[in-house]
């Protein structure tokens, strides 16, 4: 088992899609899938199950995934140590965020831009996920830091988090919807309305479920999609 297997066994565990796996490794398709069978082979068992239309990891990829994090974790940190000895002058940072659109007035590619000119050597890898996913990959080690959603009591003891500003949820409808003229809502008055969410996981999706479920409903959920341009399009 060699370490660059592992690397893009976790790659394809995460984006579950062997183009796009391979795209973000900058490697073939057919070359990400050999390297995928050397490693089962080497495990002696599937990692992978190839029998649908879409890649799903086996319940041994599912135990080895988190092992493979934890392996990679260890080396990155390993090699961020040695780099604070060798000055900072190079380096690699991973940050996790949640899709640009709902991360308020902050410019994340302007920030990282500005990071880029005062330190040139500092490689910078940036990853889009839920709030719930990034969380995990941020204490496994994956992930060096985060800027995402966060509610009272949804986050590990051991992450430290910094407030960057807050922001209100609010109810989004077609302009001819019944209740597009109201001021303000009661969420009991939407339990036959259909609900356009984001992905499990999302610390959105979670506070709308509890706070139908204490209304005493279950909201039924119509269209899942991570753009909010969609989102616009879908109730407009």
């Amino acid at each position: 088992m060699e370490l660059r297997q592992v690397r893009y066994f976790v790659t394809l565990a995460r984006r579950l899609h062997f183009g796009l796996a391979a795209k973000e490794l900058f490697i073939s398709q057919p070359a990400l899938s050999q390297q995928i069978r050397s490693l089962e082979q080497g495990l002696g068992v599937e990692l992978f199950d190839r029998s649908g239309r879409r890649v799903s990891l086996t319940a041994a990829g599912e135990a080895f995934l988190a092992r493979a994090e934890r392996i990679l974790g260890e080396m990155e940190s390993a090699q961020t140590e040695m780099q604070e000895f060798a000055g900072l002058l190079r380096g690699r940072v991973v940050i996790g965020t949640i899709p640009a659109q709902a991360l308020g007035g902050i410019d994340v590619a302007g920030l990282l831009a500005e990071f880029h000119a005062l330190h040139p050597g500092i490689e910078i890898i940036l990853r889009e996920d839920v709030t719930e996913v990034l969380v995990k990959r941020l204490v496994s080690g994956p992930v060096d830091l985060v800027l995402a959603v966060q509610t009272e009591g949804n986050l590990p003891p051991e992450v430290v988090t910094k407030p960057l500003f807050t922001e209100d949820l609010v109810l989004m409808v077609p302009g001819h919807h019944t209740l597009a003229t109201r001021r303000r809502v009661r969420l009991a008055q939407l339990e036959h309305e259909p609900f356009v969410f984001r992905k499990r996981g999302s610390v959105n999706r979670k506070l709308v479920m509890q706070a139908s479920a204490a209304c005493g409903f279950s909201p039924r959920v119509a269209f899942e999609t991570d753009e909010v341009s969609t989102v616009q399009a879908l109730v407009a």
